[in-house]
């Protein structure tokens, strides 16, 4: 079904049909109607085209700069189609396509960190998995804690107090300071005031306050995207 021109889309019906083995290259089906149709590719995991399991492991430069653009190209319209069907669970499975299929046509630099795409896709998966974005939040949390921890003598201090004396009480010391550094971060990446027995780490903190809000917009809006699309 490559390169199909249908002339009276309105009229067009996929009802109880496979169409996990079908091309649909240059095929437009923006205004055709979707019922109960099966789109699932076992290579990756999702909903999609089959010509995304070849364009996604060749490196050939045909590949790479043409029928990823082409793909691209038709994930988008079949996106569009399932949005006007209010099929928006499979539509984000294509949108997820339509994105790495763009993503496949930068250099290696741009493709996995140096564009707005890449760092989109690492941080919550093009806005359709709010599981992910939740998960770097709190692994950026982590870091800043460890980070925070340190340039503290405080929990080094504690640390070598278990080592000496393994009793409850400095074991409960332990996680105490452990949790204050973890409070401390989601603190400062949540903008709130940290804790004043906590150093401030000036510009540091700075970075890790600009990076807190906006993956919490991105886990707000992948959840409002993943509530919608059910």
């Amino acid at each position: 079904m490559d390169d199909v021109i249908f002339y009276r889309l309105d009229r067009v019906k996929f009802s109880l049909v496979d169409m996990s083995k079908a091309g649909l290259f240059n095929t437009n089906l923006i205004g055709a109607t979707f019922f109960n149709v099966n789109w699932y590719q076992k290579c990756i995991g999702r909903n999609g085209l089959a010509k995304e399991c070849i364009t996604r492991k060749s490196s050939e430069r045909w590949v790479v700069l043409h029928d990823n653009k082409v793909l691209e190209q038709s994930c988008h319209n079949i996106r569009l189609a399932l949005e006007r069907n209010k099929d928006y669970l499979v539509a984000s499975d294509f949108y997820v396509g339509e994105m790495e299929a763009r993503l496949r046509q930068y250099g290696f630099a741009r493709r996995y960190l140096l564009s707005v795409e890449a760092l989109y896709g690492a941080l919550s998966r093009f806005g359709v998995d709010p599981t992910r974005a939740l998960l770097v939040f709190f692994l950026v949390v982590c870091v800043h804690s460890f980070i925070s921890s340190s340039f503290s003598e405080q929990l080094v201090n504690v640390l070598s107090a278990v080592g000496l004396d393994e009793s409850s009480s400095v074991i409960g010391d332990t996680l105490k300071t452990v949790c204050a550094y973890i409070i401390n971060s989601l603190k400062v990446m949540t903008l709130m005031k940290g804790e004043d027995i906590i150093q401030n780490l000036g510009w540091l903190d700075a970075i890790f306050r600009i990076f807190g809000p906006i993956q919490l917009a991105l886990v707000a809006f992948s959840i409002r995207a993943k509530i919608k699309r059910h």
